[in-house]
C-alpha cells in the first residue's frame, strides 16, 4: 500500500448498499449489486502489527481490530458480507474497481456460499487437575526407589487418560455440533489442553446447533472438560479476502 490508501472492511451484497453508523466514517462504493466498505487511511497505521511482542496486542492495534469488528459487524446486520483481512487495502479507488470488476464472479460465488449463515465457535478445555501429591524422592521414600518409580508412573499415567478422555469428549462433542454446520475450520495448533472449531451454520438451524450446544455442555457437569460457545460472527473464518 502506498501511504494513503482506501482501507477494506468488507465487502457485501445486495440491491441498495449498507446502512452503516456514521460514527465509524467509512465509505461506500459499489460496482453493480456488490458494496465495499472503506475508509481513506494512512497506510502506516498498520505498522502496528510490527509492535505485538510475546502474543502482547499493544493499545493501538487493539483499537484497530475493535474498529473493524464494529464495521463488519454493523454491515453483516443487514447484508451478506465478505470481510477482509484486517490491514488489507488498496492505493486508489481505481485499484478498488479493478479489484471489484475482475473479481466479481468469484466474490459473487463465496457471498452464495455464506449468505443465510453465520459463524459460531467453540472452544474446548481440559479442565485443571486437582494437584497430585509429590512422589517421595528416592532418597526419603518409605520403600527406596522402586517404589519412586511407581509412584511416578502411576501419576504419568492418569495424566495421560485425561488427555485422551479430553480428546474423546471433544471429539464426540465436535461430531455432533459439526452434522449440523454447512462448513468448518478447526482451529490450527491449539494449546495443551484446548481443542476449538469455527462453525458455518445457516440460520434455519441455528436453533438447533444452539439447543445441541447447550445438551452438549450440560452433559460435561463433573468431567474434566468445559466448553464455551461463541457467536454468531460474521463469517470471518470461512471467507477473510485479500485484493
Amino acid at each position: 500500500m502506498t501511504d494513503r490508501c482506501l482501507y477494506i472492511f468488507g465487502i457485501a451484497e445486495g440491491a441498495c448498499p449498507p446502512p452503516v453508523a456514521a460514527d465509524l466514517e467509512t465509505e461506500i462504493y459499489s460496482y453493480q449489486d456488490l458494496h465495499a466498505v472503506v475508509r481513506p487511511a494512512d497506510a502506516t497505521e498498520f505498522t502496528v502489527h510490527d509492535a505485538v511482542v510475546d502474543g502482547e496486542i499493544p493499545p493501538a492495534l487493539a483499537d484497530l481490530l475493535v474498529r473493524h469488528d464494529r464495521v463488519v459487524r454493523a454491515v453483516f446486520a443487514t447484508h451478506p458480507v465478505l470481510p477482509m483481512r484486517f490491514g488489507v487495502g488498496v492505493a486508489d479507488r481505481a485499484e478498488l474497481n479493478r479489484f471489484l470488476t475482475e473479481r466479481y464472479d468469484g466474490l459473487k460465488a463465496q457471498l452464495a456460499q455464506i449468505h443465510g449463515h453465520a459463524e459460531w465457535g467453540v472452544k474446548w478445555q481440559r479442565k485443571a487437575a486437582p494437584p497430585s501429591p509429590m512422589p517421595p524422592t528416592a532418597a526419603t521414600g518409605p520403600t527406596g526407589g522402586r517404589g519412586y518409580l511407581k509412584r511416578r508412573q502411576a501419576q504419568l499415567q492418569a495424566e495421560q487418560a485425561g488427555g485422551r478422555d479430553f480428546r474423546r469428549e471433544a471429539d464426540q462433542a465436535h461430531r455432533e455440533l459439526a452434522a449440523l454446520a454447512t462448513a468448518i475450520r478447526p482451529v490450527q495448533s491449539p494449546p495443551a489442553g484446548t481443542a476449538g472449531c469455527a462453525y458455518l451454520v445457516a440460520r434455519a438451524r441455528q436453533q438447533a446447533f444452539l439447543d445441541t450446544a447447550a445438551t452438549l455442555n450440560g452433559g460435561l457437569d463433573g468431567r474434566n472438560i468445559q466448553m464455551r460457545l461463541t457467536g454468531p460472527w460474521p463469517p470471518y473464518s470461512f471467507c477473510a479476502q485479500e485484493p
